[in-house]
Order: C-alpha cells, then structure tokens, then sequence
C-alpha cells in the first residue's frame, strides 16, 4: 500500500486548481491558489483513487476540465445573474441646470459742493462707470438610486443555501480523484 497517497500529498507542490486553470481559466471568480488552498485544507487527509494515484497533476487537470468546466461556468453564471438581481432595479436620474444671466448698467456717481454762503449745491466731481456682467453657471448632477425587492432576496437566499458552488465543485473533483467511502 506505499503507493497509496492523499490528496495532500499529491497537490501540496503542484496545485490542482492551478493546473486546471492552466488547461482553462477557471469560469468563478476566486484565484486557483485560493482553491488549491481551501481543497487540500478540506479534503487533504483523503486517498487518492486509482485515477488520482496513478496520473500527472496536468492529465488530472485535463480529464476534469474536459467532465465538469461547463457545469461549473453554467453555475458561476447563475450566482452571477443572481448577484445582479440581488441589487435590485436600477433608477437613475440626470439632471441638468443651465443658469445664464447677463447683468447690464451704468453707475453714475456724483460728488457737489456748495459755495461759501450759497444754499445751491453745485457738481464738483462726477464718476460714471459701465456694468456689465455675465453668469454662466452650468451644473449636473448624476443620482442612482437600487431597490431590492424581497421575493428576490429569498430567491437568491434558497439558492445559496441549496447549493454552494465550491462545495459543488470540490464534491465534483472528489468522485474522481478520491476514494468512496465504501471502497
């Protein structure tokens, strides 16, 4: 029984999930690492089938790519478009407001004096000015509001909790590399 390994022991230096997303980019959005990781953390102490034992980490690779990457992008994409409807309808308002105002005038300033004695007021200095003035005051403002309607979340809440797509994936990897139980 020497030959016998654990998953551990077979993808602790060569990632299965490295190896699968160098056959094919993986279709979720998790980094094959962080898979590899969390497999060999969950499923390390388990030993390999006969397949698993007696293949190279890439020809693994390639036979699950080849069995389960369409289901396994199929399920990312329903999360995905469940994610979507999880934040809601969309309201976007756009509003635009366009203040141009021209101010046009004149100033007349005038300065009098009176003489020594005299009750007549006479001008003594007189300033005019021209005013002209012009506002341009343009301004947007961009307002999205998301509404989510319940029903909706309890949609996704079921689908969550009915079926969790790296436990999917990972029970997927385990009926070929491992062994059963009953075995």
């Amino acid at each position: 029984m020497s030959d016998v390994k654990t998953v551990y022991d077979k993808f602790s230096e060569n990632g299965l999930f490295t190896a699968l997303n160098n056959v094919a980019t993986l279709p979720f959005n998790i980094t094959p690492s962080t898979c590899d990781i969390l497999y060999n953390n969950m499923y390390g102490s388990r030993l390999l089938s006969r397949f698993g034992r007696d293949n190279d980490v890439s020809t693994i690779a390639t036979v699950l790519q080849q069995m389960f990457y369409d289901k396994w992008a199929n399920a990312w994409n329903s999360y995905q478009s469940y994610a979507d409807m999880i934040l809601g309808d969309k309201e976007t308002t756009e509003e635009k407001v366009v203040d141009d105002n021209e101010n046009t005038g004149t100033n007349t300033d005038t300065n009098t004096v009176s003489a020594y004695n005299d009750e007549n007021f006479v001008n003594d200095d007189k300033k005019s000015t021209e005013i002209h003035n012009e506002i341009d005051n343009k301004r947007t403002r961009d307002k999205t509001v998301r509404k989510t309607n319940i029903n909706t979340v309890e949609k996704v809440s079921e689908l969550l909790q009915k079926d969790f797509l790296y436990d999917t994936i990972f029970i997927d990897v385990n009926t070929v590399l491992t062994l059963n139980i009953f075995d």
